[in-house]
């Protein structure tokens, strides 16, 4: 409109000196524009000294309904005083009178507005400024106390790394400063901590240190990091008055430095240290010498940091004591039970290792087993320095060993891979209704017994058992076959599923009201079992328990078209025991029967353990899926998932895992419910393996411990695609592409099968290698 208006001034005055008659042309002039907005000044300012977590209210001319409410954020650099942080009430007519008054004071300070009254002039920007002060006391809510972080006098505890730095975060700043190793002794931060005593949020600190080098931060170990009271103020997270207690490094052994402790141990790199143990058989007494035991430290990509060879010992005693739970593994969450030895001999590795935020993951290996003996690191495939955020990494002390005697006898050694084929749950209760659960990979409308439930023995006396209760659970042990009694029994050293109780869902159990001779209601939802450690009457000798499975029988079964399979059946438990009040698994039963996975001699299909003794691999064309166990790499590990390839009977090529968003479908992605021949003359119809809801499995930074492309895909996409090699073992390095399948040693004589990971292509990680196995028995 205003276009139009001074076009028709422009052509009004040069018409008006032709014609007298231009009224016409004044009173569109003088009309104003009907539509023309009335002008606007955004009616705003600025907050000074406003924390992250306490809030301001402003309101605008006393209205109680258009408020606002302000909060700064979280800082994330270091940053000295408080960041200012802007209001605004949005845009407001020009000649409005405002006054902006502080409605709710945030939690310990006092809040002053200035310039807050006047009336919006047109293009005037209003300064308000809101300003944000603790209150001017010594001691109380709102008092400000000093920071003191102790520095270890020796250079050697930050590892002759530059940059080293100590810093210290609360709700409003990060302040950081750069020290001198060996010269700096202490960082004193003036007035950081705040006493919130009696508010609402307390007043969370943390310290950090840490150290540079090739572009990589290093984080150090600071003893009680965080939130410390001293004095009186000791039982609350907010401080009375100054405090002089985190200390940068550890302690003896590892362990945290306490307020004016010595410093022993690097505080940025840290030494692997634990225990050798000896584990007794069930029924055992004597404690064998351990003699040619080596030992080697490496990192994510199987680079060899030391080799350790521990001297020859006898440990007095077979003696353990059972830690649970997150501290079982120091940063890897899993349920872990893990045994340590109480009288063991002692191992340390002179080699330091470090903390940084994209790495920190090691491992302890076997490299040699003593003489006559096969040894199981506990905890020492779970060594991580590695650290999220300001929680301090500790220093690896529970690298543990435990060690037992070879199977005595040839017919005492197992060889092979099962896949748990049923379970049936007898409960010790009064006239009691057996439940059964079977596994049928082509019928998931009824209960199943999870595919992914594999049991693998060694021929060195050792176990892995992966269940898919709970998640995804490992065990790993030691195992003792008796033929002459017909009984198998399992010592778990290893135990990330830590229920040893059967699911009372699987079960019938005792409803409410109901006394233990009536008729019992039956759960029989479960589709899954818990692991050994579940079974019921275990055997519990020197803190170490043994499950006892009895009336072992070897058999053979067909596996749908894949030719005849070796089965074992057993029982854990008995009958006949005095009737509990309630149901218990004490004196219950559970029976078990394993079935030997289908094998196809040049093809992926069948089963696969690696030579080592700590890793299983299952894959069935059939159903495309994959179970692998492992106890490498971080911690143990376990997946069940379907991996896809272009041809399913091709001895190489690729193959992808497939996420829970794209479901289990061949490698050009079918439509939902087509049946596909597989041939062998079987179908399935693909409906039952559609798109589930299974949560994004979260990954440590190097992680390998999974199988390769194991690595959960978010969203619709598969990880980059894995170069996987079966040939026989005498051929295998010949024919095998050495970019991907180096030649190592190997006493393997059936078939090899090698996998590589790769990054769009290329190869990453360390090659894996397992041998295909056929029961022995």
């Amino acid at each position: 409109m205003k276009s139009t208006i001074s076009y028709l001034k422009i052509l009004a005055g040069a018409t008006c000196v032709l014609v007298a008659a231009c009224d016409s042309v004044k009173d569109v002039e003088n009309k104003p524009a009907a539509n023309v907005q009335p002008e606007t000044v955004v009616l705003g300012g600025q907050i000074n000294g406003l924390s992250s977590l306490r809030s301001i209210t402003l309101q605008n001319n006393d209205d109680i309904i258009n408020t606002r409410s302000v909060i700064n954020a979280v800082p994330t650099l270091p940053n000295v005083g408080v960041r200012p942080v802007p209001f605004s009430f949005g845009a407001v007519s020009v000649g409005s009178a405002y006054n902006i008054t502080v409605k709710q004071q945030p939690e310990l300070k006092n809040c002053v507005v200035e310039n807050g009254q006047g009336v919006l002039t047109k293009g005037v920007t209003p300064n308000i400024i809101v300003n944000c002060n603790y209150p001017s006391v010594t001691t109380g809510p709102g008092s400000r106390h000093d920071l003191t972080v102790q520095l270890p006098s020796d250079p050697e505890f930050f590892g002759d790394l530059p940059l080293a730095k100590v810093r210290v975060t609360n709700e409003e700043e990060i302040r950081e400063v750069t020290v001198t190793p060996g010269q700096t002794t202490s960082v004193t931060f003036p007035g950081v901590l705040i006493d919130a005593t009696g508010t609402n949020n307390p007043a969370i600190w943390t310290v950090n240190a840490s150290t540079f080098t090739d572009d990589r931060e290093f984080k150090c170990a600071v003893s009680k990091p965080t939130n410390i009271g001293t004095g009186p103020g000791a039982s609350t997270p907010n401080p009375t008055g100054d405090i002089n207690a985190p200390v940068v490094g550890l302690g003896p052994n590892g362990t945290a430095a306490a307020n004016g402790a010595a410093v022993t141990q690097s505080a940025c790199q840290f030494f692997v240290r634990g225990k050798v143990g000896y584990s007794l058989p069930a029924g055992a007494s004597t404690i064998p010498a351990i003699d040619g035991l080596r030992l080697q430290l490496r990192d994510t990509q199987d680079n060899v940091l030391e080799t350790l060879n521990v001297p020859t010992c006898t440990p007095t005693s077979a003696a353990v004591t059972t830690v649970t739970g997150s501290n079982a593994v120091p940063v890897v969450g899993t349920n872990q039970t893990v045994p340590v030895p109480t009288d063991g001999c002692s191992f340390a590795f002179s080699t330091t290792i470090r903390s940084s935020t994209s790495s920190g993951l090691y491992e302890v290996a076997v490299s040699q087993q003593p003489t006559g003996q096969a040894c199981i690191v506990v905890n020492g495939g779970a060594i991580s320095v590695f650290t999220l955020g300001t929680v301090a990494p500790v220093g690896p002390t529970n690298a543990h060993v435990f060690c037992r005697a070879l199977p005595s006898a040839p017919n005492r050694e197992l060889n092979g891979v099962f896949r748990l084929q049923s379970s049936t749950w007898t409960p010790n209760i009064t006239s009691p209704v057996p439940v059964t659960s079977t596994w049928n990979s082509f019928d998931t409308t009824v209960q199943n017994t999870a595919s992914s439930n594999m049991l693998g023995f060694f021929r060195n006396g050792t176990f892995l058992y992966g269940a898919h209760a709970n998640g995804a659970q490992v065990e790993h042990g030691f195992y003792d076959y008796d033929p002459a009694t017909q009984k198998l029994r399992f010592t778990l050293i290893v135990d990330t599923s830590n229920s040893t109780t059967f699911p009372s869902n699987f079960s019938p159990v005792l409803a409410p009201g109901n006394t233990p001779t009536s008729v019992p209601n039956i759960g029989n939802t479960r589709t899954t079992t818990p692991g050994i450690s579940a079974a019921p009457n275990p055997i519990r000798q020197n803190g170490t328990s043994h499950y006892s499975m009895s009336s072992v029988v070897f058999g053979t079964a067909s596996s749908g078209g894949l030719g005849d399979v070796r089965t074992i059946s057993g029982t854990f438990g008995a009958d006949g025991a005095p009737f509990p009040t309630t149901a218990t698994t004490a004196n219950s039963r559970l029976d078990w029967v394993l079935q030997e996975p289908g094998q196809v001699d040049g093809e992926m299909t069948g089963a696969w353990l690696q030579e080592d003794g700590r890793r299983l691999w299952v894959w069935d064309f059939r159903t495309y899926y994959g179970t692998a166990v492992g106890m490498l790499g971080g911690s143990p590990s376990m997946n069940d998932a379907c991996f896809t390839m272009e041809n399913l009977h091709w001895s190489k090529g690729i193959y992808t895992r497939r996420g829970s968003g794209t479901g289990c479908y061949p490698f050009a992605r079918p439509a939902v419910g087509q049946a596909y021949t597989l041939g062998t003359g079987e179908s399935v119809d693909l409906t039952v393996f559609g798109p589930s809801s299974a949560a994004i499995i979260p990954q440590l930074p190097d992680y390998t411990g999974r199988i390769p492309g194991g690595q959960f895909a978010p969203g619709t996409f598969s990880p980059s695609p894995v170069y996987f090699q079966v040939a026989p073992a005498a051929t295998f390095f010949t024919v095998a592409d050495p970019l991907y399948f180096p030649t190592v040693p190997t006493n393997c004589t059936t078939e090899i099968l090698g996998l590589r990971s790769t990054s769009n292509g290329s190869p990453i990680n360390p090659p894996v290698y397992f041998c295909r196995t056929r029961f022995n028995q």
